[in-house]
């Protein structure tokens, strides 16, 4: 159960990691409306 827990972990973690990427490379505002968006749930990955 843990190394299942553990490999979903690491993939929503990757995953994320992936999208603040892609908001880093566009524009400011895009970054500013994603993080307005998503909120405080954005910033606990």
């Amino acid at each position: 159960m843990e190394a299942i827990s553990y490999q979903k972990y690491s993939y929503n973690k990757a995953r994320c990691d992936q999208i603040k990427t892609k908001v880093k490379h566009s524009d400011s505002f895009m970054s500013n409306g994603l993080n307005n968006i998503i909120g405080s749930d954005w910033k606990t990955y």
